[in-house]
């Protein structure tokens, strides 16, 4: 047993593998896995704290994963099984192995999208503010994007085209595309996940920054709205160096005009456009609360600015009182105390 272990846990991409047979098979635990749960906890614990700044009850974030998170994994395999189905470069045998991410991959598109959705059903559900949840849990996202994107970097998975410069990562013969399948064994690729990674992380932090400085400003859901935008700026210059994927033809030449995930990108961009658009007031959906401007925005946060202090005063006085009381009882038992000392010497 202990030899099929030690041979199951040697493929590149397996962390380990549980003593369990699956059709005959131990079953293995991927690396990709431990890193997208270790982005999922990042993600929702971030969410926490969001949600923790806005005054709102941060408890309410691991709710919404247990409805969220099997949406978001529902539409980022479907999302993926779309785009390859219809760009014919994955023929798929079976229902089983449509729902099977082993048999190709996700789209964080798909997962994003169907996420929102969900959340939304949620918050509505729950008679939640939605724009809040959705900030916490986008601005989450690009953290847990970022995770997820060093599992790639682990599967030596999607990665771009050969390149001399001295970041450049080597891919094992077996992980290559096709196309790059003849090339030296040192040859070097670039390393888009990496790429797309910090990207992420530089959105994140100029948006907790700003958000930071200028929270009262804010109107809940901008953030939300900014993620779109920014995600599909990223994955838009991303897919420059990615020759794996899909590309849409253009209707009059026949050459490829961009791929499946640029157009994609754009109408990321386009959907979070709408949102800020939205939420600062430009235009209206009637569906949707009217958001509050942003004088009304720094009111509520000034009323509760001031609640907070009064409370803290109350506190403070409260404390002030205790802290007299038992410094009068300390003086009261330190007369008591001399007193009795005294009855002791006179008897």
């Amino acid at each position: 047993m202990w030899q099929e272990i030690v041979a199951c846990s040697s493929e590149v991409r397996v962390a380990f593998c549980l003593p369990i047979r699956i059709g005959g098979e131990l079953f293995p635990v991927y690396w990709y896995g431990i890193i997208a749960a270790i982005g999922i906890i990042v993600g929702a614990t971030y969410a926490q704290h969001h949600l923790r700044m806005e005054s709102e009850d941060p408890d309410i974030v691991w709710d919404a994963l247990l409805f969220v998170l099997p949406a978001g994994l529902l539409g980022a395999r479907l999302w993926y099984v779309a785009q390859t189905a219809l760009a014919g470069t994955v023929q798929y045998s079976s229902v089983l192995d449509v729902f099977n991410p082993r048999q190709g991959g996700m789209n964080i598109f798909g997962g994003a999208l169907l996420g929102f959705i969900a959340l939304a059903l949620f918050t509505r559900a729950r008679k939640a503010d939605g724009w809040v949840l959705a900030d916490g849990a986008l601005m989450g996202l690009l953290l847990g994007q970022a995770i997820g994107r060093m599992g790639n970097l682990v599967n030596r998975e999607l990665y771009g085209p050969p390149t001399e410069l001295p970041w450049g990562i080597r891919i094992p013969a077996q992980f290559r595309l096709p196309d790059y399948a003849t090339l030296p064994p040192d040859t070097r690729f670039h390393p888009t996940m990496v790429y797309e990674a910090i990207w992420l992380v530089l959105v994140f932090g100029v948006m907790y920054y700003l958000f930071q400085r200028y929270q009262r400003e804010i109107v809940r859901g901008i953030p939300a709205g900014v993620y779109f935008i920014a995600a599909g700026i990223g994955r838009f210059i991303v897919e420059v160096w990615r020759p794996d994927q899909p590309t849409i033809p253009n209707p009059t030449t026949g050459e490829p005009l961009m791929t499946a995930g640029q157009f994609f990108a754009l109408l990321y961009m386009l959907l979070g456009t709408i949102i800020v658009l939205e939420r600062t007031g430009y235009i209206r959906i009637p569906f949707l609360d009217k958001p509050p401007t942003w004088k009304e925005r720094r009111q509520a946060y000034d009323k509760i600015e001031e609640d907070r202090e009064r409370q803290q005063r109350r506190m403070a006085r409260e404390r002030e009182r205790q802290s007299r009381r038992r410094e009068r009882r300390e003086r009261r038992e330190q007369l008591a105390s001399g007193d009795t000392e005294e009855t002791q010497q006179t008897s």
